[in-house]
C-alpha cells in the first residue's frame, strides 16, 4: 500500500467532509466499500483486487503542517 494523497484542513469537520465526499466518489466510480475495515475515519475500498485506503490523521510534523492550505483571511469591510 502507498500514500496517493494527503490532504491538510484545518479543522476536523473539514477533514471528515472531505473524507466522505472522496468514499462517496470512488463508490461512483465502482469502487466497493469494505464495510469490515472501514470506520468513522477510515474508508477502505476493493475493486479488481485493488484496495485503498483513505483516512483522517491528525499531524504536528512540520511537513504535515507544512501541506496545510492556507487559512482564508477574513473578508475586507468596504468604508464608505
Amino acid at each position: 500500500m502507498r500514500v496517493v494523497h494527503q490532504l491538510g484542513a484545518d479543522t476536523a469537520q473539514a477533514a471528515y467532509s472531505v473524507l466522505s465526499k472522496r468514499a462517496s466518489q470512488l463508490m461512483l466510480e465502482s469502487w466497493q466499500l469494505d464495510v469490515d475495515y472501514s470506520t468513522d475515519s477510515v474508508v477502505v475500498v476493493e475493486r479488481e483486487g485493488l484496495r485503498t485506503v483513505i483516512e483522517v490523521t491528525e499531524c504536528w510534523e512540520v511537513a504535515c503542517l507544512a501541506a496545510r492550505p492556507p487559512t482564508e483571511l477574513p473578508a475586507e469591510r468596504e468604508v464608505g
